[in-house]
């Protein structure tokens, strides 16, 4: 989940690479949107754990996030003769492939695998994971401001995460797969408890250290310093004390039923996109802002809201769902992304900062409900599937943002310069979210209503 997390950190350093490989803002733009373009097919990702199993599956996600991360590297490299098109067209298919496989065959995968293993508490293991992912972010964005900005350059950075990937994919194979059905799908006792909130701990202090080094450097109480990152890594293996474990084990097999995708999840989903092109884009928008040291710890910032809100509303929403069910969570969601949406809009550095802790908010408590509630509503069979038609939608929609709306109004308020400044640069795409946001707030009250009495696999069956 470490890894997966290295493609959110991207908008620390998105402004270098626009200056690496001599783009214009608008062409970089297009590359980080391919980050999550290739989620478009990812049913396919589905597919793949349904048929091969989550290990396999996590091999290929391995194994393409290394080559996404190697292509990025190869035109950075050779930026000073590949054509303009290679230029942009090298670092978009790697980009492209470390999404794809970040999203769909590495993140995804886990949370299913670990959704249908504990079935009694699936939102707080996912919420978890989903924290480590987020947290993970910030710690990629660390290691880049503090360790190879200053002192290798980007292409040093780049060839690291992809060594990580493949090393880190390779050691972790042996941990990954569905538990069998039986006794070892018990509900937690206290001392699987305790070790998980251990584990959550040392995921929020990770959080916490990103957090408060980052706002260091940004209010230049410090600078560049490569141990703050040694450290950073330290905190990070913590939790392998604790969660280390092996097995042979495939999954299970799966019986129920599958049903229909539901349109009116993926729209949910589909909303959300905003949340990634907004965090894809904070160097720029920073930079409009002329805060551009503060991309960092917008990023950071961005992945504690996330890690906190990923755990907390797992076990929430387990814990208390005679309260507030997960739909009903899913309508405070919604809400607080739009009010990010709007806290961005007016393009002060403060303002940006709580714009993007409400979106941190938002973005890690939805992926953190969004798999125990597919997994609820459609069953087992199939669930790779499913889950993979929902991220689909919200890949899309992420993508014509950052490829079309971004860029777009970016480019008009720039005035054919090369850099925009003024809050005129993203005003007309921050208030077009937090519209869209609005819809999705309406479309979360539809679903709580329409699932009120039953969920869609109890109204198949019934149907029969």
């Amino acid at each position: 989940m470490v890894i997966s997390g290295s493609v959110y950190s991207m908008g620390a350093w998105q402004s270098r690479l626009r200056d690496d490989l001599g783009l214009s803002t608008a062409q970089v733009s297009s590359i980080g949107a391919a980050t999550f373009g290739g989620s478009v097919v990812a049913v396919l990702g589905g597919r793949a754990f349904d048929i091969l199993g989550p290990r396999t599956a996590c091999l290929l996600g391995g194994v393409m996030h290394t080559a996404g991360y190697l292509l990025i590297a190869a035109a950075l490299a050779f930026a000073d003769v590949l054509p303009e098109a290679a230029r942009i067209g090298l670092p978009a298919i790697g980009c492209a492939l470390a999404g794809y496989s970040s999203v769909s065959l590495l993140d995804n995968v886990v949370c299913m695998s670990c959704s249908l293993s504990f079935p009694n508490d699936r939102a707080a293991i996912v919420g978890y994971l989903k924290a480590v992912l987020a947290a993970g972010a910030g710690l990629w964005a660390l290691l880049w401001v503090h360790v190879f900005a200053p002192n290798f350059g980007l292409i040093s950075y780049v060839l690291f995460v992809a060594a990580v990937a493949f090393c880190g994919t390779a050691l972790a194979l042996l941990g990954v797969r569905v538990l069998p059905e039986g006794p070892d799908r018990r509900k937690f006792d206290s001392a699987d408890g305790r070790r998980l909130g251990l584990a959550i701990g040392f995921i929020v202090l990770l959080a916490l250290f990103c957090v408060a080094t980052s706002f260091c450097y940004s209010s230049k109480m410090i600078g560049p310093t490569a141990g703050l990152g040694a450290v950073g890594v330290a905190i990070s293996l913590l939790p392998l004390t604790l969660l280390l474990g092996t097995s042979d084990d495939l999954p299970a097999e799966l019986k129920e039923p599958m049903l229909p995708t539901a349109p009116q999840l993926e729209k949910k989903l589909a909303v959300f996109g905003g949340g990634v092109g907004a965090n894809q884009n904070l160097a720029l928008i920073f930079e409009s802002a002329r805060s551009p040291a503060s991309s960092g710890l917008g990023v950071a910032l961005f992945a504690l809201a996330s890690t906190v809100s990923r755990v907390s509303v797992g076990v929430l929403s387990d814990r208390y769902s005679h309260v507030l069910n997960r739909f009903g969570w899913l309508c405070v969601v919604a809400a607080i992304a739009t009010v990010g949406q709007l806290l961005l809009s007016p393009m002060i550095a403060g303002f940006i900062l709580c714009g993007t802790f409400c979106l941190g908010l938002s973005f890690g408590s939805f992926f953190t409900l969004v798999v125990p509630i597919v997994n609820e509503m459609y069953g087992r069979k199939d669930f790779g599937a499913i889950m993979g038609a929902a991220l689909s939608c919200q890949a899309l929609a992420s993508f014509l943002i950052s490829v079309e709306l971004l860029p777009t109004v970016y480019r008009i308020a720039a005035h054919g310069l090369g850099v925009c400044y003024g809050a005129e640069c993203f005003l007309d795409s921050f208030l077009a979210l937090a519209a869209l946001n609005a819809l999705g707030f309406g479309i979360a009250i539809w679903l709580a209503r329409r699932n009120a009495n039953g969920m869609p696999i109890d109204r198949y069956v019934e149907s029969k």
